[in-house]
């Protein structure tokens, strides 16, 4: 018998799924009470939607004890709306998935048998990916930024279906006060690489919508691995600025090697002078706003705010800290 008072707790973070929830529900349910016959609960965290998704949750709710959902005051991303759910679950498996039922709860099972072999968090790999070519060009570039920068071992493949064991999502929940979470970066620190497996699973389409990652949030979630967690940045302004200053240099000599053999040079070279003129300051605007990006982030941060913020709860009691007064909104 498990100590905890349940077994396994399921977190899918929402956003605009009036279209599947329901189906998801039903299909959890018979796998985790029917298939594998475990306590269970199901954490649904709207990260604001703007359909009817909230009030689909509320019947949910009402009509199983089993079901907690959590309402947040605006749009945090799915990755914080995730941590959101680690900090108030209670299971001793934590399984994460997707609320547009390309992770098909049927392939839960196979999360648990390979986490209870041993490891501490399994994702669940797709064999073939049924995601538009635009979405699979940015998985592909967001694998490779985890390699080169999170030192993700390349055998591994993270995606957003995935099981943890509790002592895992507890040290991420407790860790994260940045509202710039990675949850992929935090399990790669708190678990010990030889606990992290792989196995594989079916990947469905979508049955309805389309996908919320937009190249705008692709690009933000790139961006957020190249600032808060490489240097990478910072190191291509020094490089660009040695480069820049270089050919600078090998133009001045050019210059400087005609004058000497060919006498003083007539009013020429306008274009080129305007062309490098522009360069520089492009390139040092560039910078300028490379800076201004991470002066901005640790100003986020050392002003304390949160990964997220609550607007409503149903299913259990939230800790005083963590309340709001819907009525203030």
């Amino acid at each position: 018998m498990s100590e905890y008072p349940v077994e396994i707790s399921v977190v899918v973070p929402v956003y605009n799924s009036e279209k599947t929830l329901n189906e998801l529900n039903g299909r959890l349910r018979a796998v985790l009470e029917g298939q594998l016959k475990k306590t269970f609960e199901v954490i649904f965290v709207d990260d604001h939607s703007t359909d009817n998704s909230w009030a689909i949750l509320e019947e949910l709710q009402r009509i199983d004890p089993r079901v907690k959902i959590i309402r947040l005051i605006r749009n945090f991303g799915q990755h914080n709306a995730t941590i959101c759910g680690f900090r108030h679950c209670s299971g001793e498996y934590v399984i994460t998935m997707d609320d547009d039922l390309q992770h098909p709860p049927e392939e839960i099972p196979k999360l648990i048998n390979k986490i209870e072999d041993g490891n501490n968090v399994v994702f669940g790999v797709f064999a073939h990916k049924k995601h538009n070519m635009f979405r699979n060009l940015g998985s592909g570039l967001i694998n490779y930024l985890q390699n080169r920068i999170l030192g993700k071992p390349k055998q591994l493949y993270f995606t957003s279906f995935r099981v943890l064991r509790r002592k895992v999502v507890e040290q991420i929940a407790d860790k994260a006060k940045s509202e710039y979470c990675y949850i992929c970066a935090d399990i790669l620190k708190y678990a010990a690489q030889d606990k992290i497996a792989n196995v594989r699973v079916e990947h469905h389409s979508r049955k309805a919508g389309h996908s919320n990652y937009t190249i705008i949030k692709l690009l933000s979630l790139a961006s957020n691995l190249l600032i808060n967690y490489s240097a990478i940045p910072l190191r291509f302004m020094i490089c660009s600025g040695f480069a820049i200053s270089a050919g600078c240099l090998v133009y001045a000599l050019y210059v400087l090697l005609r004058v000497v053999f060919e006498g003083p040079i007539k009013i020429a070279g306008w274009a080129s002078l305007a062309f490098l003129t522009t360069f520089l300051f492009g390139m040092m605007f560039l910078f300028l706003g490379i800076l201004g990006e991470y002066i901005f982030r640790v100003l986020r941060e050392l002003s304390g705010n949160e990964p997220y913020i609550i607007k409503e709860t149903h299913g259990f009691e939230m800790p005083e800290q963590k309340k709001m007064d819907i009525n203030e909104q």
